[in-house]
């Protein structure tokens, strides 16, 4: 699910607010703070080892209609047992890992980001097990944005952090949250709360190289009299480094609002109508769109009428995917034209601690292709896609699965007049 996730360096924790400040119209920049301290450093942490991959019969996995298996899936035999992992997009040969100390599930006790393809490890600053660092990969290696609360001067830090352990001040303000980074093959965008000596309403941007000095990077904020009332960034949907441009999502308690951000334009592309819960945002560059739940739970975890998984698009007809029990969290990635979207949910809301990872191909115009496929039994998952390539990390109780697979956004399926395929009865596209 998406979140306002960050690390927050030390033992003080901070609520997560949506800033503004500025009162004036349009793109505004602004000169970054210079770091006020400089001698900050990050302890080096317990390393945790390069796995062992064991090839793994098929039978138990799938994958969805327009997916081959590029490879045997593969299995680490482990204990589960506050294990946490994640994967970010472009790079789907590295996984970042910790785990935590028994006594104490908060406590990284081992952690590293694994490459699967050369068998190493390298440190990363994931510090606390329930709330990794906002990550992504870069040309330079992998980078962190990780928050410091400053008790004396009432402020928050946020640092970047980039692979080989360097700490640069990225910015510095009032109740300011680390909200995401992207980067593609030459430049990154990072997305915070709106920096200012006060918080409110809003975001802010910064358009740089993933080696370059925070200092010198271009700010573009947002302000909040753009943005719908109570509403807070989401997430960076997208970067198109050809044209310089970020596409940000903001949560609203009514619509999940997106704006299109350059150096010099900030465009308002359109809202879709919230759902329950959100749990990603994407965009194929031609269509951006919401993945969301609807439906509500009873006491006992069971939906009240049916539940549904939402794929609301910007202008055009949200799709419904019925679901017997509502999803915990799920991801949608882009593949190709289109997008690889997945979910985790119990195999019935009677036995919660059973779940299935669940997962569709959507094409070009963001409609699945086919029915949804149940891809395999897990407690969690992560996905990273590049391409046509489709990663996925499965963990179960006794170890990790790791599937590889290469899929079509474009695999032929007959279409009703609704734009659902014509052969899966329990997909239905609704406008709102």
């Amino acid at each position: 699910m998406v979140s306002n996730s960050r690390t927050t360096i030390g033992l003080l924790g901070f609520a997560s607010i949506a800033a503004s400040g500025c009162s004036s119209c349009g793109a505004d920049s602004h000169a970054n703070p210079t770091a006020t301290a400089s001698s900050f450093e990050i302890a080096p942490g317990r390393l945790e080892p390069p796995w062992s991959w064991k090839t793994l019969s098929a039978k138990h996995v799938a994958m969805p209609a327009g997916c081959k298996f590029s490879a045997p899936p593969r299995f680490y035999a482990r204990d589960t047992t506050n294990l946490f992992f994640l994967a970010v997009d472009h790079d789907p040969s590295s996984l970042a890992v910790a785990t935590g100390q028994p006594e104490n599930e908060e406590t990284t006790a081992t952690r590293g980001l694994l490459n699967l393809r050369k068998g190493t490890s390298r440190d990363i600053p994931w510090l606390h097990l329930t709330d990794p660092p906002i990550m992504a990969s870069s040309s330079v290696g992998w980078i962190a944005l990780l928050a410091e609360q400053d008790t004396l001067e009432g402020k928050v830090r946020v640092w970047r952090w980039t692979q080989g352990g360097k700490l640069d001040l990225l910015a510095q303000g009032d109740h300011l949250d680390p909200i995401d980074v992207r980067c593609g093959a030459k430049s990154c965008v990072f997305l915070t709360t709106l920096v200012a000596n006060v918080a409110t309403r809003g975001a802010s941007l910064f358009f740089g190289t993933p080696d370059q000095a925070s200092a010198s990077m271009k700010r573009i904020d947002i302000v909040g009299d753009k943005t719908l009332k109570g509403s807070s960034p989401l997430r960076i949907t997208a970067w198109d480094e050809a044209s310089r441009s970020a596409l940000v999502a903001f949560d609203s308690p009514s619509h999940i609002q997106f704006f299109r951000v350059t150096h010099t334009e900030i465009a308002n592309i359109g809202n879709v109508k919230r759902g329950n819960a959100v749990l990603d945002t994407f965009s194929n560059g031609i269509n951006s769109a919401a993945l969301m739940t609807r439906g509500q739970s009873d006491d006992d975890g069971c939906a009240v009428g049916q539940a549904k998984l939402e794929i609301a698009k910007v202008g055009g007809p949200s799709t419904l995917l019925p679901c017997s029990v509502l999803p915990d969290w799920g991801y949608a990635r882009r593949l190709g034209r289109g997008a690889f979207v997945t979910w985790i949910a119990p195999t019935n809301c009677k036995v919660p601690k059973r779940k299935v990872v669940h997962g569709v191909v959507l094409d070009e115009t963001a409609i699945p292709i086919s029915s949804v496929m149940a891809i395999g039994t897990a407690n969690g998952h992560a996905i990273s896609t590049e391409g046509d390539e489709v990663h996925l990390w499965l963990r179960g109780p006794k170890g990790v699965t790791w599937l590889q697979a290469k899929c079509s956004d474009s695999a032929p399926h007959p279409k009703s007049s609704t734009g659902a395929p014509e052969s899966d009865s329990n997909v239905k596209v609704h406008a709102y």
